[in-house]
């Protein structure tokens, strides 16, 4: 069955996997599902974009399959929804092996064969049209979020690094402003003296004939 594809526990069973995997897999508390998704997007730097797009394919995969995002099956669904999206909508994705080395759960061959199933479960239904981005994201602004959540985004790093992103975005747009203001500035003002300059000589001009 699809469920069997998904379901973690099985691929604990790799050498040298760190304990906090198998130990964390019953884990689905907020703080923890919260606190593992972020940082899966920073590490893998990963855009809100690609996340939002993600969460899309995992609605159309929860309709198609009727799987539900279970305490043991939730990590490889998102992660393989998470991919899909990255590889879909952004011009240099995230490779399978470099997310496998994020979460050493699931191998890049493991991670290959559940993006394949997830694709066929979707019908590779992977289109996201502009409309259904931004009414989804609309819900999304609508639903009421847990404070233990809101505390968890705001301290975290990925939450750190797109203010910072943003704050470099506006300061990079100011000074890509002024940069043109002050070239516009520089064009007007070279016009205006030419313009001087030929009033200038063509007084000259008149002066000269008259004499």
């Amino acid at each position: 069955t699809m469920f069997k594809y998904f379901f973690e526990v099985p691929y604990h069973n790799k050498q040298d996997l760190n304990r906090i995997f198998p130990d964390s897999v019953h884990d689905s508390s907020a703080l923890h599902v919260c606190s593992f998704i972020l940082s899966i997007l920073h590490q893998g730097i990963f855009s809100v974009s690609a996340f939002i797009v993600s969460v899309i394919y995992l609605s159309r995969f929860k309709e198609s399959s009727h799987i539900t995002l279970h305490a043991c099956t939730w990590r490889p669904l998102f992660l393989t929804s998470l991919l899909l999206a990255d590889k879909m909508w952004e011009d240099k994705p995230v490779r399978n092996s470099s997310l496998a080395k994020l979460f050493p759960v699931l191998s890049n061959l493991e991670l290959n064969k559940m993006e394949g199933e997830f694709l066929g479960e979707i019908r590779f239904n992977v289109l996201v049209t502009p409309d259904l981005f931004c009414s989804f994201c609309e819900k999304l602004l609508a639903e009421q979020v847990n404070d233990e959540i809101t505390r968890c985004v705001n301290a975290s790093e990925y939450a750190a690094t797109l203010q910072a992103d943003q704050t470099a975005d506006a300061e990079q747009a100011a000074a890509d402003q002024a940069a043109v203001e002050q070239a516009s500035a520089g064009k007007i003002m070279n016009g205006v003296k030419s313009s001087d300059n030929l009033g200038q000589q063509h007084h000259q001009v008149q002066l000269h004939h008259q004499q």
